[in-house]
């Protein structure tokens, strides 16, 4: 069995240990991803309140943000396990059918 972890770079997971108010999020250690600002900056408990409440918008951003992956997932799988016979084409089908979901799920919201 295979694991793999896919993660944007500004996924903002719930806080919920309690000295996450104090500590912060590992997403604001460096390197950062390319979608957090270098101007944020922790400061507890002050911090931790819009964070946790941007969590619930969480699903309302593009693909490939936030907790919406996108078709950034499928280059993870095929570096993890792929069918016998798959195909770099298949990943680009693959990955094209992703994107064309995601248009129309984003139309829909």
């Amino acid at each position: 069995m295979h694991e793999a972890w896919t993660r944007a770079g500004a996924n903002r997971p719930l806080l919920r240990s309690p000295t996450a108010a104090r500590k912060g999020p590992g997403w604001l250690d460096d390197p950062r991803g390319p979608d957090v600002s270098e101007s944020m900056t922790w400061i507890p408990i002050v911090t931790f309140w819009p964070v946790a409440a941007d969590h619930t918008f969480a699903g309302g951003v593009p693909p490939g943000h936030g907790h919406r992956y996108g078709a950034n997932v499928v280059e993870g799988w095929v570096a993890v396990d792929v069918p016998d016979g798959w195909a770099d084409e298949d990943t680009a089908r693959l990955h094209d059918l992703i994107e064309i979901e995601n248009e129309i799920r984003s139309a829909e919201w």
